[in-house]
């Protein structure tokens, strides 16, 4: 059972700490002033782009890569819907969305074969190629 569990410890515990981030007030949250906007959403896409990458590490097919990226999305999204000055939004939705597909396709154009599609078993070794 650990071993089985074992692959998706490091999904796991990103989840955990967006969830942790997540759950802040937004009285709690850092005010980067003019650069606010971009920061936040920057860090959207890069933080649900590597939580891609964790979860295609554990040798899922690409399309269960992006469903449990954006179920957490939307989870993450409506959870924060009860934290207080917090609100989800559709448009943080489609940012973690594409940069969880930026994170397959880097993981991908990496080198490293860890995202197998319908035909493929999974491979976790560096290509030779």
């Amino acid at each position: 059972m650990i071993d089985r569990l074992r692959p998706w410890l490091p999904a796991i515990a990103w989840m955990a700490a967006i969830f942790v981030v997540s759950h802040q007030p937004k009285s709690g949250l850092p005010d980067f002033q003019t650069w606010d906007l971009l920061i936040k959403k920057s860090a959207h896409f890069l933080v649900y782009g590597l939580l891609a990458v964790l979860i295609a590490r554990t040798g899922v097919r690409w399309s269960t890569v992006l469903l449990l990226t954006i179920a957490y999305a939307v989870a993450d999204e409506w959870h924060q819907t009860f934290i207080p000055g917090r609100s989800g939004s559709l448009p943080d939705v489609i940012i973690d969305a594409l940069g969880g597909v930026a994170g397959l396709f880097t993981g991908r154009l990496s080198g490293r074969k860890t995202v197998r599609s319908a035909s493929e078993e999974p491979v976790t070794t560096r290509s030779r190629e």
